[in-house]
C-alpha cells in the first residue's frame, strides 16, 4: 500500500459523529442482510482505493449505504479501518497475543482513547446490538 495510503489511514480521526454513523450503517447493513465483509483478496490490494472498490463491489446495497450515512467509498474504509485498529490495539493490551494481529504503523493514539472512552457503545456493535 501506497505511504499515503498508510498515513491516511494513521491520521484518520474517530468522533461522536462518525462513529455513530458507522454503528447505525453497520445496524441497517445487518437488518438489510448484508454479509459481513469476507476477507480481501490481498493479491488484488495494492491501495485504498483497491480496497474501497472490493468492498464496495461486494453487495450493490453496501454503497448505497455508505452514501445515505454521509460518507464517501473511501471515507467509509478510512473510518471502518481505523475503527477495527483501535479496538485490536485496545484488545491486545488486554490480551497480549492479539498484538501480532495489529499493525501498529496504522494505530492512533487518539482513537485508542476514543475507543477506551466509548466501550460499552462499542461492544454493543460488536455484539451485533
Amino acid at each position: 500500500m501506497p505511504q499515503a495510503d498508510k498515513q491516511q489511514i494513521k491520521q484518520y480521526k474517530l468522533t461522536d459523529d462518525v462513529f455513530g454513523r458507522l454503528a447505525a450503517a453497520t445496524r441497517e447493513a445487518r437488518a438489510s442482510g448484508i454479509p459481513p465483509q469476507a476477507a480481501p483478496d490481498a493479491s488484488k490490494v495494492r491501495s485504498l482505493d483497491d480496497l474501497t472498490n472490493q468492498a464496495m463491489s461486494a453487495d450493490p446495497r453496501i454503497p448505497v449505504l455508505v452514501k445515505k450515512y454521509g460518507f464517501t467509498p473511501r471515507e467509509f474504509m478510512l473510518a471502518n479501518i481505523a475503527l477495527m485498529n483501535a479496538i485490536m490495539a485496545v484488545q491486545a493490551r488486554n490480551d497480549p497475543s492479539l498484538s501480532g494481529n495489529l499493525n501498529q504503523t496504522w494505530v492512533n493514539a487518539d482513537n485508542i482513547r476514543f475507543i477506551e472512552s466509548h466501550q460499552a457503545e462499542v461492544q454493543a456493535l460488536l455484539s451485533g446490538q
